[in-house]
C-alpha cells in the first residue's frame, strides 16, 4: 500500500467515524429527547406471533403426564440503531436474525422440555428517556405471567439467561416473589448462556428450590463474540450477541443429568398441582322421599 492510498484510507475511515458518531450520539438522541417519556404498555402475549419459540402443541399437564420441565429463555438483545427509542421486535429480519442466533441453545434445550421465548422490546443503545430501558422488563414480565396463566400447567420452571441480558433478573426475581409460595417449589434453577454461574449468584436464591442447594445455576458456555448481522452501510446496523455453544454435546449431556436432578426432586417431595376444577354449575336436583311416602299433588296437578 503507497503512503497516499494509506492516507486516503485513514481519511475515508475517519470521515465515516465522525459521520457515524454524529448519528449515534446527537442526530437520533435529539429526536428520542422529543418524545414523551412514558412506558408503553406490554405487548399481547395472548398472541402467538409475541414470541420468538413456543410450541405449537401444548404440552400435557403435570397432572396427566408427571413431572415435565419448561425452559423460560430470555432472548438476545440487539445492539440495533432505532430513532424511535425502542427496537421493534416484529421486524421480520430481527426475529428471523434472533431465531439463527438461538438455534443451537434451543435445539439443546428441546431435547430436555418444552422452550418458551418471548419477543422483547429492548432499547436502542442511545435510548435516552429511562423508560426505553424499562420496557424490556415490562414485556418480560407481562410474558412470564401469560406463560404462568396459560402454558405452565404445573411443569418445572428453569429460566434460561443470556450474558448480556442480567439486568432483566431482577423482573424475573420481583415476579416470582409476587408468587413465591405457588412457585418457587418447582423452580429448576437457573442456566446462564457464555458466562460463568457464579457471575450472577446474587439471584439464585429466588429463582431456585431449596433443595437444589448450589446447584442451582448452570453453566453453558458460549461464544463470546457477537456475530453481526449487518455491515454500517445498512440503514439499521445491529450486533446480535452469538449463542453458539463451545461444545453443544457436552453441554446437552450436563443439562440432562441437571434436569434429572430437578425432576427427581420433584417428584419426590413435591406434590403435583391438581387440575383445576373450573366453574360450579347449579342445577335443579329432584326431591328426595323417603320409601313409602305420598307424593303429593302439586298445583295444577291431576
Amino acid at each position: 500500500m503507497t503512503t497516499k492510498t494509506w492516507i486516503v484510507t485513514v481519511a475515508v475511515t475517519a470521515f465515516l467515524i465522525a459521520i457515524w458518531w454524529g448519528v449515534t450520539r446527537v442526530i437520533i438522541p435529539m429526536q428520542l429527547s422529543s418524545g414523551q417519556a412514558t412506558t408503553p404498555a406490554p405487548l399481547d402475549y395472548s398472541v402467538p406471533g409475541n414470541w420468538l419459540y413456543r410450541p405449537d402443541t401444548p404440552p400435557p399437564p403435570v397432572w396427566e403426564a408427571g413431572w415435565a420441565v419448561d425452559f423460560f429463555v430470555v432472548p438476545p438483545a440487539p445492539q440495533r440503531l432505532s430513532a424511535e427509542g425502542l427496537v421493534d421486535p416484529m421486524e421480520d429480519q430481527l426475529r428471523a436474525d434472533q431465531r439463527a442466533a438461538s438455534t443451537a441453545l434451543v435445539q439443546v434445550l428441546g431435547s430436555a422440555g418444552q422452550v418458551y421465548m418471548p419477543s422483547l422490546r429492548w432499547p436502542s443503545p442511545v435510548s435516552k428517556p429511562p423508560t426505553d430501558a424499562q420496557t424490556a422488563s415490562t414485556d418480560l414480565l407481562a410474558s412470564f405471567e401469560i406463560y404462568l396463566e396459560r402454558d405452565n400447567h404445573g411443569r418445572a420452571i428453569v429460566f434460561v439467561v443470556p450474558a448480556n441480558a442480567p439486568s432483566v433478573l431482577n423482573t424475573i426475581s420481583e415476579a416470582i416473589k409476587s408468587r413465591l409460595t405457588e412457585i418457587q417449589p418447582r423452580l429448576g434453577g437457573l442456566v446462564v448462556v457464555g458466562r460463568s454461574a457464579s457471575d450472577l449468584s446474587p439471584w439464585s436464591t429466588p429463582l431456585c428450590s431449596a433443595a437444589l442447594g448450589t446447584n442451582c445455576t448452570f453453566a453453558m458456555p458460549a461464544e463470546p463474540a457477537s456475530s453481526l448481522f449487518a455491515s454500517l452501510a445498512t440503514p439499521k446496523p445491529e450486533l446480535i450477541p452469538s449463542l453458539t455453544l463451545i461444545d453443544p454435546e457436552t453441554t446437552s449431556e450436563a443439562l440432562g443429568l441437571h434436569i434429572r436432578v430437578v425432576l427427581a426432586d420433584l417428584e419426590n417431595n413435591v406434590a403435583k398441582t391438581a387440575e383445576p376444577i373450573g366453574e360450579i354449575t347449579l342445577v335443579d336436583a329432584p326431591e328426595i322421599r323417603r320409601p313409602g311416602q305420598l307424593i303429593e299433588a302439586q298445583p295444577g296437578e291431576n
